[in-house]
């Protein structure tokens, strides 16, 4: 961990407490989590940060990609840890907001197909969003179950 604290201080990110203790909980995390999400694991932790110090932290990670930003059309911000990996897509319930990673072999050949299309009509991607929505196991067996 001290070379990734190392390569963040490079990149103008200095791990304070309440960094480290943001970073733990995404790492910890099975999925992206939004800002209520991760001050409530921080205060499971003693940490009370306020909205505005989350948001500048996080920004912070983001502009050093070690954060991944992602805005659902739920319009809720979240949060996930990079660590290496590069940025990635998700599925998330509608009904609850469970979010999960999916996996990137099979993510990255539909990119790569993606930008390989694009780029053959001249265009270039700067950004791109892919996330898929639906419903969890627990939520779709709740709904049948109450059919």
């Amino acid at each position: 961990m001290r070379e990734f604290y190392k390569q963040l201080r490079d990149r103008g990110v200095y791990a304070t407490s309440i960094l480290k203790a943001i970073l733990r909980t995404l790492k910890s995390s099975k999925g992206p989590l939004s800002i209520n999400e991760i001050r409530f694991e921080l205060g499971k932790k003693n940490f009370q940060p306020n909205k505005t110090t989350l948001y500048r932290q996080l920004t912070k990670l983001a502009e050093a990609e070690v954060v991944q930003e992602s805005l659902f059309t739920d319009e809720i911000r979240r949060y996930c840890l990079l660590l290496g990996r590069k940025p990635h897509h998700h599925f998330v319930c509608q009904e609850c907001g469970y979010a999960e990673h999916l996996p990137e072999e099979i993510c990255n050949s539909f990119e790569h197909q993606i930008a390989r299309h694009l780029a053959g009509k001249g265009n270039e991607v700067t950004v791109q969003t892919i996330e898929f929505e639906g419903l969890c196991q627990k939520c779709k067996h709740k709904l049948t179950d109450s059919l």
